[in-house]
């Protein structure tokens, strides 16, 4: 199984001309196979390898999930940015005003934490902007609406 993070994502490679609809629906996918994982933190794993008459140690660096994760809901809240004003009841705004005053009071409570501590602090925070970001695409019928067919 992959880390979950590729440089190039074999899968689409070769397609061009792809509407927004489609990349947001794609990065949908691959966040929802991240999500399927553990998100775990940056690791280094260490294992022997016999190479002849002799070992040698190999060394794997794993990726922090977590960050790749909270980096992906920031990318999709960039794509969807420009549907915002089809939020005609204003939900989506309330609910990112809320999860940014979450976010403040966090952060300013976070001087004494750990990096690692404010990680997780950060991925909670991403998780619930990532579940809005969902219920708003619902309520527009974004996934239904022949309208978002670019």
């Amino acid at each position: 199984m992959s880390d979950g993070i590729s440089a190039i994502d074999e899968k689409y490679e070769g397609t061009s001309e792809l509407s927004l609809k489609e990349i947001i629906l794609r990065h949908i996918r691959k966040m929802s196979d991240l999500n399927c994982q553990e998100l775990t933190k940056s690791y280094y794993e260490k294992r022997p390898v016999k190479m002849g008459n002799s070992v040698s140690i190999i060394e794997k660096y794993h990726p922090d999930l977590r960050e790749a994760f909270i980096n992906a809901t920031d990318f999709l809240f960039s794509l969807i940015q420009s549907y915002i004003p089809k939020d005609k009841k204003g939900f989506f705004k309330k609910a990112l005003a809320r999860i940014k005053k979450s976010e403040d009071s966090k952060w300013k409570n976070s001087k004494k934490e750990t990096q690692d501590d404010w990680v997780q602090k950060k991925l909670e925070l991403k998780k619930e902007l990532f579940s809005e970001i969902m219920l708003f695409l619902n309520r527009i019928k974004y996934f239904s609406s022949d309208e978002f067919k670019e």
